[in-house]
């Protein structure tokens, strides 16, 4: 069972350390290479990589609204940043 998941949005190799001294079960990240893997699986840490720009999109959402916000009127920032796999 999961008590508790760490997420880093984007590359979030660099975080499984971080992520077991959090007490986490799992991380969901993206751009986790072999190495890396090997680390958090045999550390005991369960994984779930569904790739860097689809972690990434929901914060980039959150962002543009508060962008808008401040700005009082529509962002687009879609094109800053495309998806490369579409």
């Amino acid at each position: 069972t999961l008590g508790r998941v760490a997420v880093v949005p984007g590359s979030g190799s660099d975080f499984i350390t971080d992520a077991r001294a959090a007490g986490a079960d799992a991380l969901v990240t993206g751009d986790l290479g072999h190495h890396a893997a090997r680390k958090a699986l045999d550390g005991g840490l369960s994984l779930v990589d569904p790739g860097h720009a689809a972690t990434e999109r929901p914060g980039l959402a959150v962002l543009r609204a508060w962008v808008a916000e401040l700005a009082e009127e529509p962002v687009d920032l879609s094109d800053l940043d495309p998806d490369p796999w579409s």
